[in-house]
């Protein structure tokens, strides 16, 4: 009688065990999960650089301004879920974003200048999405 207690016991055992690891392997895409918050963060980035791209010299100083206030607060959110960016892409970005915040806040900006730093940040932030295998953002 004992015995048929203890295998009762360790088929329920058993079977707990099988289903607790079914039920972990379920919350293993927590990478995947954090390379889609950059990849939608460098999709946010991507349409905040096209806000730059669309100024031109006859834009106000509030359009310009909220351009630039777009692309900085992309780039935070960038910056705060870019685990999965390697050094080097990191890099690549802020140093084109810095370029671009550089180039419109000179006084008397020179719009080739910023369109030239907006298409630069717009290149980096391709090939950090590009590294990542993110879908092209929708335009």
């Amino acid at each position: 009688m004992q015995n048929k207690w203890i295998f009762g016991a360790v088929a329920v055992l058993s079977a707990v065990l099988a289903v607790a690891f079914v039920a972990c392997g379920d919350d293993e895409p927590a990478v995947p999960e954090e390379e889609s918050q950059v990849c939608t963060d460098l999709g946010d980035l991507a349409t905040a650089i096209e806000g730059v791209q669309d100024l031109t010299a006859d834009s106000s100083v509030d359009d310009v301004q909220s351009a630039v206030r777009a692309v900085q607060s992309a780039w935070n959110d960038v910056k705060s879920s870019a685990e999965d960016l390697a050094q080097a892409e990191k890099d690549a970005l802020e140093s084109a974003v810095d370029d671009l915040l550089t180039s419109v806040q000179d006084p008397s900006p020179a719009w080739a200048e910023i369109q030239s730093s907006a298409d630069e940040l717009q290149s980096a932030r391709a090939d950090a999405s590009s590294s990542l295998d993110c879908a092209a953002p929708a335009t």
